[in-house]
């Protein structure tokens, strides 16, 4: 701390020296702000700006909502300002994000300057900015693909009775839905519920950002939506976008066209050559032909970015940090949960070792910088005894700091078993909750090997030796132990459930046999409170006598590959990670305790 101290002590005269000498310099140029910026939002949008890797390589993840929030504040005061044009290409946020960047969009707005929405094409995602904006414009040849959603439930019950393959489950609870696929030739009422429960989340959702397009009619909303896909030239014709305009000829357009002519039912379609995006270039600038403006090679103008606007202003001078900010950490638990280290493999679904999570959850129980700790998870559950090992590590950090549990997406099985160890658990409204409920199994091959031409003999030493075994059909005996074993985890989990969500077992058990539920209609007992990462935030700060605005929040996040350093050697530790999960697959056929909620068919990750 001292050596920060009198670093910074050095540094801020520097700091203060060169942002005066800088303001006398631009003194005798007039500021030129040209009337239009472009936002461009990109990638998945993390909520706060990460901490400066130097040796970071790879792909990032775009803008960050912190950051978002604090270009369009500092742009609401720009009085040469008209409005922004907020770029979607290569958006792959949450929609919980997406409506935190709407929130800005409309704060901005109140501040008398016009939001425009650009799209090169778009999906049901990008219409959850819709109410936030003043116009959409659109690429001519862009395809706005609104079509509703849908789900696929399948059943591999008819496939596998034909190559001889028996799938041989037992489970506890009747909405624990993942071996139906196996067992049943045709979808349970449970399952069906459960997915069209999910869809009719999304297509309010949907429906909300498609209405706000006519004053929020609904009835139109469904008739539009109905008869999608749309081109360009449809799309424009029933009123989802106002014109059609290349990227090129944005600024133009801009500059030339007033509100009123987008909005008065005669859009304009701008003629020109189509030529990629340009949204960069120099915060200074006036109308069309003055020196300085910026064009691409063929001299089309280009709208210059809110960070080269901010940039451009005469008195710059951020103050170096005295003392080191309080910190909150934010531990992930991202994908299937296995025993053992976290696995990240390049092209893979992440998975989240329990040895991984309890060390970091560990080490930031011990540090006595962090004053309080966000759960972040995005897990569909795994193996049970893993489970419980991140239920107590979660669990001992809640016990000596404030510590919540954030559902971003979906916390189902032993997700939400590890989530339930929090003192508070915060999720968005379409998050996934619960699946409390267990069940284990095998397939019997003999079938597939007689038709193969494959002779096996079976030779057992033990009376349940046979359990695991695909050439041995499970014996009764076997399938009374098989039962008991998966009861005696329920009652596992619904107790520690219980324990830690300070609830009786008799109300967790009536939450229980495998309920998912969406956050928005989730009983009291199962999540605490609706809303984004902000609020989770904003409770641990008041519970740790923080503010949010003065925390550091740190990512304990030690997987490795594509991280730091480690991305260069990300093909040795692929053939390493693939070998020890091979490993461990091996050695996790003695557990028959089985894998969380099979949710793939209806949520395959952070999608809208």
């Amino acid at each position: 701390m001292i050596p920060r101290f009198l670093a910074a002590l050095i540094v801020a005269p520097l700091r203060f020296l060169f942002a005066v000498v800088r303001f006398i310099l631009l003194l005798p140029f007039r500021r030129k702000v040209r009337p239009w910026a472009s936002l461009k939002a990109h990638g998945t949008l993390p909520w706060r700006t990460p901490r400066r890797q130097r040796w970071k390589v790879g792909k990032r993840p775009g803008p960050s909502i912190q950051a978002i929030e604090e270009r369009l504040e500092a742009a609401a005061g720009e009085p040469g300002l008209r409005g922004i044009v907020v770029h979607t290409e290569d958006l792959h946020a949450d929609p919980s994000r997406l409506a935190a960047v709407g929130q800005a969009l409309e704060r901005f707005r109140r501040s008398g300057k016009e939001v425009v929405l650009y799209w090169k094409q778009a999906t049901a995602r990008d219409f959850d900015l819709a109410p936030s904006v003043d116009r959409i414009l659109l690429a001519p040849g862009g395809m706005v693909l609104l079509v509703g959603h849908a789900a696929s439930m399948t059943s591999w019950r008819g496939g596998l009775d034909k190559v001889g393959v028996v799938g041989e489950f037992v489970r506890i609870g009747r909405w624990k839905t993942a071996p139906e696929r196996f067992t049943r030739p045709d979808i349970s009422p449970e399952h069906r519920a459960f997915v069209e429960e999910v869809l009719d989340h999304r297509q309010e959702r949907l429906l909300a950002g498609v209405a706000s397009r006519r004053g929020g009619d609904r009835e139109w909303a469904k008739a539009v939506i109905d008869r999608g896909p749309y081109t360009s030239r449809r799309a424009l014709d029933a009123g989802l976008v106002d014109a059609l305009v290349y990227p090129d000829d944005l600024a133009s357009f801009l500059r030339d066209g007033a509100p009123s002519e987008a909005k008065s039912g005669s859009p304009r379609v701008a003629k020109a050559e189509p030529m990629p995006a340009a949204i960069g270039g120099p915060s200074h600038g006036g109308r069309a032909g003055n020196s300085g403006e910026a064009r691409d090679p063929k001299g089309h103008e280009a709208l210059p970015s809110l960070a080269r606007l901010h940039a451009s202003r005469r008195w710059r001078m951020r103050w170096p940090r005295l003392l080191p900010r309080q910190i909150i950490a934010v531990v992930p638990i991202d994908g299937l949960i296995k025993p053992g280290r976290s696995l990240r493999l390049p092209g893979m679904s992440a998975m989240a070792g329990e040895r991984t999570v309890a060390e970091a959850l560990a080490r930031v129980r011990k540090d006595p910088r962090i004053k309080g700790v966000i759960v972040s998870i995005d897990s569909r559950g795994g193996a049970a005894p893993a489970s419980e090992l991140m239920w107590r590590a979660v669990r001992r950090c809640a016990e000596e700091k404030p510590t919540v549990a954030y559902v971003e997406s979906v916390a189902a099985s032993g997700g939400y078993f590890a989530a339930a160890g929090a003192s508070r658990i915060v999720a968005t409204p379409g998050a996934l909750l619960g699946s409390i409920g267990v069940f284990s199994g095998r397939f019997d091959t003999r079938a597939l090997f007689e038709r193969l031409g494959i002779h096996q003999e079976v030779v057992l030493r033990g009376a349940n030796a046979g359990l695991l075994e695909p050439a041995h059909a499970l014996s009764d005996r076997e399938r009374e132990v098989m039962q008991a074993e998966i009861a005696a985890v329920y009652e596992e989990f619904v107790a520690r459930v219980a324990e830690g969500r300070g609830r009786t077992t008799e109300e967790i058990r009536g939450h229980g046999e495998g309920r998912v539920f969406v956050a928005g209609q989730a009983p009291p007992a199962i999540v605490d409170e609706i809303g984004d990462f902000r609020v989770a935030l904003a409770w641990v700060c008041t519970q740790a006598k923080l503010q949010p605005a003065r925390v550091e929040v740190r990512v304990e996040d030690k997987l490795g590959a594509g991280d730091g350093l480690a991305s260069l050697l990300a093909l040795a530790q692929t053939v390493n990670g693939i070998r020890a999960l091979l490993g461990e697959l091996r050695s996790n056929a003695m557990d028959f305790r089985m894998r969380a909620e099979g949710l793939d068919d209806i949520w395959p990750g952070p999608q809208p």
